[in-house]
């Protein structure tokens, strides 16, 4: 994981577990967090709009070990 003043970010995926009773779900992309907002990551998929998601449903993460654009 990349550090720095304060933000953190990766590439790889996290479980997302919905606290409204939808089934848990895999999110691979490009993950943010930025520190004046704490507690929300952002994730950039590699298709599609970036979606923010609060820790408290986030849980597995798991970094990618390369580069790949």
């Amino acid at each position: 994981m990349l550090k720095c003043d304060g933000y953190k970010m990766f590439r790889g995926t996290v479980k997302i577990t919905p606290v409204n009773g939808r089934p848990a779900f895999d999110m691979t992309g490009d993950w943010l967090s930025k520190p004046d907002i704490p507690g929300i990551w952002y994730c950039k998929p590699k298709v599609g709009f970036t979606e923010s998601f609060g820790e408290n449903i986030m849980s597995d993460f798991r970094e990618e070990d390369g580069n790949h654009e």
